[in-house]
């Protein structure tokens, strides 16, 4: 998707920010060029300094047509009921269709990875103080909000969460790694046409590489263990061979724990996320201010904090080669470019804060994330 096109679906309701995250996914899909033909909806233009592999379109052929049309229709469906959270509660990993082999011997979760997620559910205002919402009612400064929601999603699935990240904010470079997962369009890198075989781990592997815009160098690997257990592992901007000589450095305990110290000079590891079980939920609260008249402060201000978190932010490093930044001693993951502003994404205590501002400066944003504060449903800012 090109540039041009976001900024389309930005003009549709320039106020309001779009889900970053499904835009950012659509995007990445047209930069890897896995796809063969963009929706007939929407212009669609490959960054021409992107290098694909020919037989790169075999891969996750889950066509455009869904993978765009995804995150433009976030767009057109969130406008008119304000701005609804970016976890739609789907089963899948935000960068694909990961779910732990586990869970996908379950006939229920097969059906759920391919079917339309269900839509999140208002809490009613009266209920607030009654559900985990109220551990995660938040304020940015002392305005009071215009607009503000309570929501309720369920997960018919458990989420494949990674085993190690391993990332280096300081060169944006990274790696995600998954353990026992299921089989599927994203992680049978051995059908895709342009992949090929490698030792990885002692075991033969297989890996898909290719070159994005800005000549940074991508690769998405899997190998099957002595067990039988499925890896998967997705690294940005890092060559080749030093992909494969970081994982097989890495060491895991018999519970899949990833041992810190096997970690490589230059890199740090994120903190583990326990993944989420099959029908918890995942309780989300918004706060939108507009933009204040005669008073000091940013202007347009989106807040959204969820618990729990899913995935650390960390993983947007090989996602899509996301910064991160120091917010305080916590990595925070920064865009500078998005509808309604500057965003910033982080973890605190196992709660996902993502706050959006229409500010000019990182430095700005940091003072604005800085304001946000935990609240009661009798705050009388709420009232």
């Amino acid at each position: 998707m090109s540039l041009d096109a976001l900024e389309r679906v930005a003009a549709l309701c320039p106020e309001l920010p779009v889900d970053a995250d499904g835009l950012s996914l659509a995007l990445a899909a047209f930069e890897r060029g896995l796809v063969d033909e963009p929706a007939t909806s929407i212009t669609a233009r490959r960054p021409a300094a992107t290098r694909r592999l020919p037989g790169a379109v075999h891969w996750r052929r889950l066509t455009l047509a869904g993978v765009a049309a995804v995150a433009v229709t976030a767009a057109a469906i969130v406008l008119p009921a304000r701005l609804a959270p970016s976890d739609t509660s789907t089963p899948q990993r935000l960068g694909g269709g990961l779910l732990p082999a586990a869970a996908a011997a379950d006939p229920a979760c097969a059906t759920a990875a391919v079917a339309e997620p269900p839509a999140p559910v208002t809490i009613p205002r009266g209920k607030w103080a009654t559900t985990p919402v109220a551990d995660v009612l938040s304020l940015v400064g002392d305005r009071a909000p215009q607009h503000i929601s309570a929501y309720k999603m369920l997960h018919r699935c458990p989420t494949a969460v990674p085993v190690a990240v391993v990332y280096d904010a300081r060169n944006v470079r990274g790696v995600n790694v998954y353990r026992d997962v299921a089989a599927s369009d994203i992680t049978q890198i051995e059908k895709v046409g342009d992949a090929h075989e490698a030792a990885v781990r002692g075991v033969n592997g297989w890996i898909l590489a290719w070159v994005n815009e800005g000549n940074y160098p991508r690769q998405r690997l899997t190998w099957i263990d002595a067990s039988g257990q499925r890896w998967y592992a997705e690294a940005e901007s890092l060559p080749e061979a030093q992909t494969v000589a970081l994982l097989d450095g890495l060491t895991f305990g018999s519970d899949g724990v990833l041992d810190p110290a096997s970690v490589p000079p230059g890199f740090a590891a994120a903190p583990a996320t326990p993944s989420a079980p099959a029908g918890a939920p995942t309780y989300t609260w918004t706060a939108e201010y507009g933009t204040p008249k005669g008073e000091p402060g940013p202007g347009y201000v989106y807040l959204e904090v969820s618990t729990p978190a899913t995935l650390p932010v960390e993983t947007e490093v090989a996602d899509f080669r996301n910064r991160l930044v120091d917010f305080d001693g916590v990595m925070a993951a920064y865009s500078p470019q998005g509808q309604g502003g500057s965003e910033l994404r982080w973890v605190t205590n196992g709660v996902r804060y993502r706050l959006v501002a229409a500010v000019g400066s990182l430095d700005e944003l940091l003072a604005v994330a800085r304001t946000v504060r935990h609240a009661t449903p009798a705050d009388p800012l709420l009232q």
